[in-house]
């Protein structure tokens, strides 16, 4: 999400001569990127995310991006106004008539600013609540993961929708990116290609190495798709590889503290004896495929996942109600785990439900995926016996007492020959056992979605693909169509080079079609504009068009278009480029 302004002019400018009016005006800037296309600058030292100047056909536009702090915001303003100045143009909010900025000091000054700092973040916080996931941003010098721990960290509560806390995070981000800005870290130019991919999207990759017994020297552990831990020795390299988001769970405390999300700088010297720990422990939470990305129970069956049904009686366990319960608010920032009885048939990014079972309201009150391989631990129940257990990553948590749930008496109709009142924790579904399982987590998840208060319920990507009833899915394997109806459930993006025809795709890679299920193309001509059947404009406000055009027209927006709703579905804000 960003604001951009058009200054439409015909005088072209030299760089230097945008930074040295500025510094006239008495700022100290540092200058990331100097020439056009795209000049990045930031005020010295207090810079977050900084500005951009862009070099369009019809003059320059300012463009300031969400979670930019204070600083950013000031510089924005003052950027706008001299480049009026140099070039005597008009100014204007995403290049649109009607909204030209005559006086950019007083119209972006400390109110603007305000408003822009709280929806930035709010919108922000809101994704992540939704999602589950840190949204990772670029700083002036380098990412920034934004994410439940970081938001946890300042006191930051996603369900309260206040901006408690927001200054010191962004003042805190800011010291980050200075702190780092000329240290080592693991970044490389490494790219994972997926060959069952025609778009030829790749995973970039943050690397650790080890030679002769010497781990290399570094700083930060930067963000990357995947973390390759790799040895290199005289019989040959031994690489272990696994997703950023599974790093946590490998680094040794002792050497490293977490600055975000998802990065990690280094504290004194990693022995090559910690790093063959690191290597070890790693091996956990590999994955045969790491393009493969799993999806959450309710969301359609997948012949790559299998389904667990983990048993939960707090009368006995060592997990009791009250545990449970006050684990909803924080799901996202909790460490679970569970004891799986048929483990050997089990891996990382397999499905489980949770079924409470013994006394009290009994059914399903939570679901997920499991974030690590097996493992073994000592007994839970102190007998001494030999037990696996599983990480996991939870899409949906309820109180059983105080939050409608599927009832065991609804599991047992639905299938009748699985024993849903107790037994083995952790035994596997079978197919047909798990398509209907995912039926009922599907209409039920399309129930709840608007009851998550963070108290008595909580849940990410509460998004459903509708009736599992309906064409969509295949009836005889419950597997999803792959003709199905696209799902716009993330930003709508364009991606192009001059003069090449694009297709339009929403976040998750799908084609956007229209009523007659073509899908819609673009053709970027320059100036970050799109030529879309016949109309040329920014992304946003053509996405703006065609998704009310051709995405079933009850496509509206609300709070200035930062939130959308599809079907009575929230979905995330468009992007705005």
């Amino acid at each position: 999400m960003s604001v951009c302004v058009t200054i439409r002019t015909k005088k072209e400018l030299e760089p230097k001569q945008i930074f040295d009016a500025l510094v006239k005006r008495g700022e100290a800037i540092m200058v990331t990127s100097d020439s056009f296309p795209c000049l990045k600058l930031g005020r010295m030292q207090q810079a977050l995310r900084g500005i951009e100047i862009n070099q369009e056909d019809n003059g320059y536009e300012v463009r300031i991006c969400s979670l930019a702090n204070r600083s950013d915001h000031e510089l924005y303003g003052v950027t706008i106004d001299t480049l009026i100045k140099l070039t005597n143009g008009h100014a204007f909010f995403e290049d649109e008539d009607e909204s030209e900025v005559t006086n950019p000091l007083l119209e972006l000054g400390q109110e603007w600013i305000n408003r822009e700092l709280e929806s930035g973040f709010n919108v922000n916080c809101a994704l992540m609540k939704s999602y589950g996931k840190p949204i990772i941003m670029y700083g002036l010098f380098h990412e920034f993961c934004f994410g439940p721990v970081l938001a946890n960290s300042f006191h930051v509560d996603l369900y309260a929708n206040t901006t408690d806390g927001m200054e010191d995070m962004l003042n805190y981000l800011t010291d980050m990116q200075w702190t780092f800005a000329d240290k080592e870290d693991t970044s490389t130019r490494l790219a994972i290609s997926n060959p069952n991919d025609e778009d030829g999207n790749s995973l970039s990759v943050s690397l650790i190495a080890a030679k002769n017994k010497r781990v290399k020297d570094f700083d930060l552990i930067s963000y990357a798709d995947v973390v390759a831990l790799m040895d290199e020795e005289k019989d040959g390299n031994e690489i272990v590889m696994i997703h950023m988001a599974d790093l946590k769970n490998v680094i040794p405390q002792k050497n490293f503290y977490m600055i975000d999300d998802y990065q990690f700088a280094k504290e004194g010297k990693l022995t090559y004896k910690a790093f063959k720990e690191m290597q070890e422990r790693a091996k956990l939470f590999q994955v045969d495929d790491l393009h493969y990305k799993p999806s959450f129970p309710g969301s359609g069956y997948d012949e790559q996942q299998n389904t667990f049904v983990l048993m939960w009686n707090p009368a006995i366990s060592n997990i009791k109600l009250n545990d449970h319960v006050s684990s909803i608010h924080s799901f996202l920032l909790e460490q679970f785990s569970w004891s799986v009885y048929e483990h050997e048939k089990a891996k990382k990014n397999d499905r489980f439900i949770m079924v409470r079972v013994g006394d009290g309201k009994t059914g399903v009150v939570m679901s997920g995926i499991f974030d690590s391989n097996p493992y073994q631990a000592d007994d839970w129940s102190g007998k001494g016996r030999e037990v696996y257990y599983m990480n996991m990553q939870p899409n949906f948590i309820a109180d059983p007492e105080n939050a409608p749930i599927i009832p065991t008496s609804e599991l047992q109709s639905a299938i009748p020959d699985f024993d849903w009142t107790g037994g083995h924790s952790g035994r596997m579904l079978n197919q047909k056992q798990a398509t209907i399982l995912d039926k009922l987590l599907c209409k039920y998840f399309g129930k709840i979605a608007n009851l998550i208060d963070g108290k008595t319920i909580n849940g990410i990507e509460m998004f459903t693909y509708g009736s599992m009833d309906d064409e969509n899915t295949n009836q005889e394997t419950g597997k999803k169509n792959t003709e199905r109806k696209k799902r716009l459930d993330l930003d709508l993006v364009f991606n192009g080079i001059d003069n090449v025809e694009i297709v339009l795709k929403n976040g998750r890679g799908d084609d956007v079609v229209d009523e007659n299920g073509a899908t819609i193309t673009a053709k970027y001509v320059g100036g970050c504009k799109f030529n879309c059947r016949g109309e040329i404009g920014r992304t946003s406000p053509l996405a703006k068009k065609y998704l009310n055009l051709y995405a079933g027209m009850n496509l509206t927006t609300v709070n200035g278009n930062d939130y959308w709703y599809y079907n009575g579905q929230k979905l995330s804000a468009l992007r705005k480029n």
